[in-house]
């Protein structure tokens, strides 16, 4: 599966459920990593390497680590 599939599939899934400011977060994190990624990517292809310097990337662009943690959280599952 790739990573925009995997992407329409999430949001898909927690839209129902998720309060719409919520909602917009996860999205935003979702969208951010498929972004730096590249939406064709493969799903089990993606390493820590690539998480790594995905987080190397907001950090550089400023965000803060509250932010880094939230996004991780996000994208993790929790």
């Amino acid at each position: 599966m790739t990573l925009g599939k995997a992407r329409d599939a999430f949001l898909a899934t927690v839209k129902g459920w998720t309060l719409p400011r919520t909602y917009t977060i996860k999205k935003t994190a979702v969208e951010s990593l498929v972004s730096f990624l590249d939406p064709k990517a493969k799903v089990h292809s993606i390493t820590r390497s690539d998480l790594a310097r995905w987080y190397q990337d907001m950090r550089e662009k400023g965000a803060s680590t509250p932010t880094l943690t939230n996004k991780q959280s996000y994208i993790g599952g929790r």
